[in-house]
């Protein structure tokens, strides 16, 4: 069996940048969160940016999350990573895989996987790629020892295909997940609040981690609640050059922090009360910053293909514990009329 670089318990120890490496993408998926921003040629040059790298080249043992856009399309990502692991960190990717196989080959033999935290790979079905060339191509990282899974996004009209893709890389002992469909208006439905009760069945049953299945609900809200978010985990927001900010979230753009009183200037590594008022991103409950949980030995387990899908009774034991501990979801009677016929 294939030996991955996982070691989440390394990057839980971490502080955690998430930023955009480029806007960037060779797909147009209609549920992108950042489809205005999106460009067709990676021209924009995103990383020369001299704070962050100052703080690369100060701050030890960092964990650089990378999203897009698609960042492998980032024209200097290997010179890149090279150079942040010069400073004892590590990158993750947030890609949807579909660049050209010989580009990946050419990125992967220049990247060696202990520089690498993991890939989280969106396949995207609603843009019909291929299973077999998604295969391929994820081979290539499972045959090198990345760390990875392939995620899939909800969209109802897809539960069969996705079901069987996911069956198909579980065979293959690569990790897959599911996240939930997060659109205002998606064929006149507004998602996760418009899943039937038998597709939250559905998606409940075929979930591989727990973080994933508040988000059919909505997330839980969390004003109040302690958080590392925002200080020694943050979001480089550089998705607009021309509206550059610090923020603790991915929604969490109205409330913008100050980097001096972040982790990465003053050293103190600490919580403060959430502003943003609802939370459903999954990194923050599986690596723990939120506070509300951490299931990072099953996200490691993920990552090396070795978790089974939680079923019925484990989503529900998970979800019945945050409410058990008086967290509210965000559609909370969505969530009592689901458990009232559940």
């Amino acid at each position: 069996m294939t030996q991955y670089n996982a070691n989440m318990q390394d990057l839980l120890t971490r502080p955690l940048i998430i930023t955009y490496v480029t806007m960037a993408c060779n797909l147009r998926c209609n549920y992108c969160t950042v489809k205005n921003l999106l460009l067709k040629r990676p021209t924009d040059k995103l990383l020369e940016d001299k704070t962050l790298r100052e703080i690369i080249e100060r701050v030890p043992n960092i964990h650089l999350y990378l999203i897009g856009g698609e960042p492998l399309l980032y024209p200097e990502l290997p010179k890149f990573v090279a150079y942040v692991a010069r400073f004892g960190h590590r990158v993750s990717f947030d890609t949807n895989l579909t660049i050209g196989t010989q580009v990946l080959k050419r990125i992967l033999d220049q990247l060696d996987p202990s520089w690498v935290g993991y890939f989280d790979i969106s396949h995207h079905l609603e843009q019909r790629v291929p299973l077999k060339s998604m295969a391929e191509q994820v081979a290539m990282l499972r045959e090198r020892g990345f760390a990875h899974f392939v995620k899939y996004i909800a969209v109802p009209s897809h539960f069969s295909e996705i079901e069987r893709a996911m069956s198909f890389f579980e065979d293959q002992s690569s990790g897959v997940v599911l996240t939930i469909l997060y659109s205002a208006n998606w064929n006149g439905n507004s998602y996760p609040r418009d899943y039937t009760h038998d597709q939250i069945n559905w998606l409940l049953r075929n979930m591989t981690l727990g973080c994933h299945t508040q988000q059919v609900f909505g997330g839980i809200k969390s004003a109040g609640i302690p958080c590392r978010a925002g200080q020694d985990a943050i979001m480089w927001e550089n998705s607009d050059p021309n509206d550059f900010l610090i923020i603790p979230c991915c929604h969490g753009r109205a409330f913008p922090v100050d980097l001096n009183e972040t982790f990465f200037v003053n050293g103190k590594r600490g919580t403060k009360p959430c502003h943003v008022g609802e939370c459903m991103a999954y990194p923050h409950f599986a690596y723990g910053i939120n506070g509300v949980a951490s299931e990072i030995g099953r996200y490691e387990t993920v990552l090396t293909g070795g978790a089974p899908r939680l079923g019925i009774d484990r989503s529900v034991s998970y979800l019945e514990d945050l409410h058990n501990r008086e967290y509210e979801f965000v559609y909370e009677q969505n969530y009592l009329d689901w458990r009232g016929r559940a």
